[in-house]
């Protein structure tokens, strides 16, 4: 149970920093490899089950729901399933990645 509690506030700092813009590559490459999950061999031998909007929320880092569905505007995809929203855990991760990767050229070109 610790460890779940010490992967999400590791998550959420990582989520706050991967918006900063004065978060380098070498911290970027930590990120990732961090949310990709390297070195767990569990994750990797489950199959990806959906998360629902509030592990969605948690697992971007507490994100807001209003925050939630601005990224759905911008891109973060999502299912309907049972007229219900649901996210894929790489795809929140894609997302944020790619997010940063944009706000880090929109910095550069300033």
């Amino acid at each position: 149970m610790k460890k779940n509690v010490e992967e999400d506030q590791s998550r959420a700092e990582l989520s706050k920093l991967a918006w900063d813009p004065h978060y380098g590559p070498p911290q970027l490459k930590a990120a990732i490899s961090c949310l990709s999950g390297a070195g767990q061999t569990t994750a990797a031998a489950q199959p990806e089950s959906f998360l629902d909007l509030s592990a969605a929320k948690k697992f971007a880092g507490n994100a807001s729901r209003t925050t939630i569905y601005h990224w759905t505007k911008r891109g973060l995809r999502f299912y309907r399933i049972n007229r219900r929203i649901m996210f894929l855990a790489t795809d929140i991760k894609a997302f944020i990645v790619n997010a940063q990767s944009v706000r880090s050229r929109e910095v550069a070109n300033e």
